[in-house]
């Protein structure tokens, strides 16, 4: 049986996993309840560039996508669709 995580639930993973935090509901605000600094921010998005294959430039962040469980599950599934749908032209033009 093959067990499939979902966005959420990866993120909450590497959360704990990678960064020894634990993670609230998937709405709740993660720097006003304190899970995470400025520090642990940059380390979050090392641990979730690395678990979803993905860069995140640090110029176009927008604090916004990341401050909570669900902005982020949100954020990483908008950037991997476009990825894809970038692929697919790839694919059509060759």
């Amino acid at each position: 049986m093959t067990h499939v995580l979902n966005a959420e639930q990866r993120i909450r993973a590497t959360l704990l996993n990678r960064l020894h935090l634990r993670s609230p509901e998937p709405d709740v605000d993660l720097f006003q309840t304190g899970v995470l600094d400025s520090l642990s921010f940059v380390d979050m998005l090392v641990a979730l560039e690395a678990e979803f294959s993905i860069h995140i430039p640090l110029d176009q962040v927008d604090l916004d996508d990341f401050r909570s469980i669900a902005a982020i599950a949100a954020y990483i599934e908008q950037d991997m669709t476009h990825k894809n749908e970038i692929s697919a032209c790839s694919n059509i033009r060759q």
